[in-house]
């Protein structure tokens, strides 16, 4: 039973922009306005605390239908977020001014107001973090919180040592400090599709290289057998990488956009820091790994292993076959090559 739903009309003011005071600028449904006491009387919200706080800046404007204020927010900002990637390209190679991106940084911010268009016609409003940063205040505001997470920060800092004071140099070293570069540029991120994708380059840094073939299956294989031969019994999220890592070449390939979810983001960024503490323990246990490709095989030197702990791992679900025939792929693969090798040996 589909549940009803109201014409919303909503405003988020949009940072790092100004409008002249009778500037409209239409684009995709959007209409981008300085929000000022006129249309905040029409919008009767100068009786509402929070959502008059809207009141003098740049808004964007949208009608939408939806059940609830909280939707009709959501999906209002999902259209803003479009119509802004627009007006940023216009703005950007208009020629107009000199060519510098930090002019075109404009986002969605955290004030917003929203009116009811049918039904019982009411206003609401407020602040929501939206894209905007949060001072992280360890001396005051957070002060309760500021010794877990120094310590935290000085344990990675510590575990990831060998990777900068030169005792670890090579390849894989590189390859991982790119890898924690990306986990730490998700943070940065605005939409979940952008987050999703850096951490799958993340994955893509530490688990294959450029010569892989159907890299999600390959990430995904890769990871199982690294928790697994660092000790197995922590598979951390094993089900969710083939299909997040899918989700990551939609978006990249343009076949989808907001696609990601605050779910996949949480799941992918633990396996990612598992990954990393993982291959921090094989390398302290094998000093001759210099490479990804060396990680690679160390993983995959058994063909056995290959197939039975993916097996053992997820089990026979129907979502995970494909990524079964793929292991079995790999590990015959494996076994051909050992063969030809152990006969160009023996001739």
């Amino acid at each position: 039973m589909l549940r009803p739903t109201d014409r919303y009309e909503v405003a988020i003011a949009i940072e790092h922009l100004s409008l002249p005071t009778k500037t409209r600028i239409e684009i995709g449904g959007v209409t981008f306005a300085h929000f000022d006491g006129r249309r905040a009387r029409s919008w009767r919200l100068l009786d509402a605390l929070l959502a008059k706080d809207i009141i003098g800046h740049t808004a964007s404007i949208v009608r939408v239908q939806a059940g609830t204020f909280e939707r009709a927010r959501e999906i209002a900002g999902e259209q803003i977020d479009t119509a802004l990637a627009l007006l940023r390209c216009a703005m950007a190679t208009s020629r107009a001014v000199a060519p510098l991106d930090i002019l075109f940084l404009q986002r969605r911010g955290g004030r917003w107001a929203a009116r009811r268009l049918t039904g019982r016609v009411t206003s609401t409003g407020g602040f929501s973090r939206g894209s905007s940063s949060v001072d992280l205040d360890l001396r005051t505001a957070l002060r309760s919180s500021a010794e877990p997470l120094i310590a935290a920060a000085g344990a990675l800092g510590a575990r990831a040592a060998p990777l900068f004071d030169g005792s670890r140099a090579g390849p894989l070293t590189d390859a991982l400090v790119r890898a924690l570069e990306w986990i730490g540029s998700s943070l940065t991120r605005e939409s979940y599709d952008d987050k999703v994708v850096d951490l799958c380059t993340a994955l893509e840094c530490m688990l294959t290289n450029e010569s892989a073939r159907l890299k999600g299956h390959a990430i995904a294989l890769q990871y199982i057998l690294l928790i697994d031969v660092t000790g197995g019994g922590n598979y951390i999220n094993p089900r969710a990488v083939l299909p997040i890592c899918e989700l990551r070449s939609a978006v990249i390939h343009g076949a989808k956009r907001r696609v990601a979810s605050g779910i996949h983001y949480d799941a992918l960024r633990e396996v990612c820091l598992a990954t990393f503490e993982a291959i921090m323990r094989v390398v302290a246990a094998h000093s001759e790994l210099r490479s990804v490709k060396q990680l690679v095989d160390l993983l995959e030197s058994k063909p056995d292993r290959i197939e039975s702990v993916p097996q053992w791992v997820l089990g026979d679900q129907r979502t995970d076959r494909d990524l079964l025939k793929f292991a079995a792929k790999i590990a015959a693969e494996r076994r051909e090559r050992t063969t030809e090798i152990a006969s160009r040996e023996e001739s």
